[in-house]
Formats: C-alpha cells, structure tokens, sequence
C-alpha cells in the first residue's frame, strides 16, 4: 500500500525520513519513538534513496541500544520496535555494492547487525511491570533467526558463482546462534 501512494526516493521522502529519524533518536514521547521504528521497517525500497539506507540503519542500531541509568529515553518498546523494523527493512535490501540495486547492504553492516542483535539477546531491562527486557529478547532472537536465513541464503548463491566467496554467516556465528 505504501508503495502505491508514496512517491519514489526524492526530496520529500528525504526529508520524511529526516523528521523520523530525528523523532526516532531524540523525541521524548515514546509512543511516537515507537511507531516510527515500526514505520520505517515498513516502507518500501522504492522510498529510501541510496545515501539514507546507512544513516537508517545507524539510527535504528542507535534505538536497540540500553542507555540505562533510568533515563526516559531508554524503552523496552522503542528497542523491540527498532529490532522489527530494521529486520523488516534489511530482509528486503539485497546484499553486496556491487548490487544491480542502488541500495544495498555492506559487510560492515552485516557486522552491525549481527553484533546488536547478539547484544539484544542479552536485554534484562526491568521496570515495574518486571522483565520487560524479554521483549528485546525475543524480537532480537526472531530478527537473528531471520538474518540468519538471509545470510545463509546470500552465501549459497555466491559460492555456487564463486567457490573462493567469503562467508558473510560464519558456522561460529550459527554455533553461537543455536547453542554449541
């Protein structure tokens, strides 16, 4: 729907995206910090321009993390959030710069990714309503679960190109992932 009624990448998707990701890192309402995790997830490629798939992937990286010492700004929910809509973006952004696609994910990112979501898994954030880090958990092991696959299947498709690919999803990563 949103790829209907959205125009393409352009200055006033740019600028959207500014007002989200500003709203995202620095507004003190949660709920709107909440939602605009899960907005962000949801547009459409189409949308996001080239030089701004970096700076939202930063931003939603920035969201996942605990900044603690019971600071307002600090939302189980804004960090679940951010966890769905990144994952929700960067299972549909193709990998590799030499993509056909302008947007695309890099190693370093993957790297990023895999790190935060490792990070979240270890959330034990609690409030008056108890272990809220639970959610962090659960969205971070959903999201890995989904990278995983992504990665995996990335590989596949290199190596069968290429035998001398470099894996993105190291088997240490998968072992870490399920437990060995």
């Amino acid at each position: 729907l949103a790829a209907r009624y959205l125009p393409a990448s352009g200055p006033f998707t740019d600028a959207m995206l500014d007002r989200w990701m500003s709203t995202i890192a620095s507004d003190s309402n949660q709920a709107s910090r909440r939602g605009h995790c899960l907005a962000i997830g949801a547009l459409p490629l189409s949308a996001i321009s080239p030089k701004k798939l970096p700076q939202i992937i930063s931003c939603l990286l920035k969201a996942i993390k605990i900044i603690g010492n019971k600071n307002p700004m600090d939302d189980a929910e804004v960090r679940r959030n951010a966890i769905h809509g990144l994952i929700e973006l960067v299972t549909r952004v193709p990998i590799g710069e030499d993509s056909s696609v302008a947007c695309s994910l890099t190693s370093s990112q993957i790297g990023d990714l895999k790190e935060s979501f490792l990070t979240a898994m270890c959330d034990y954030t609690t409030d008056n309503r108890g272990d809220i880090g639970s959610l962090v958990r659960e969205a971070a092991i959903s999201a890995f679960g989904r990278l995983i696959c992504k990665l995996r299947s990335y590989d596949i498709q290199q190596l069968q190109a290429s035998p001398n690919h470099t894996l993105l999803l190291s088997e240490a990563d998968i072992a870490l992932f399920i437990g060995r």
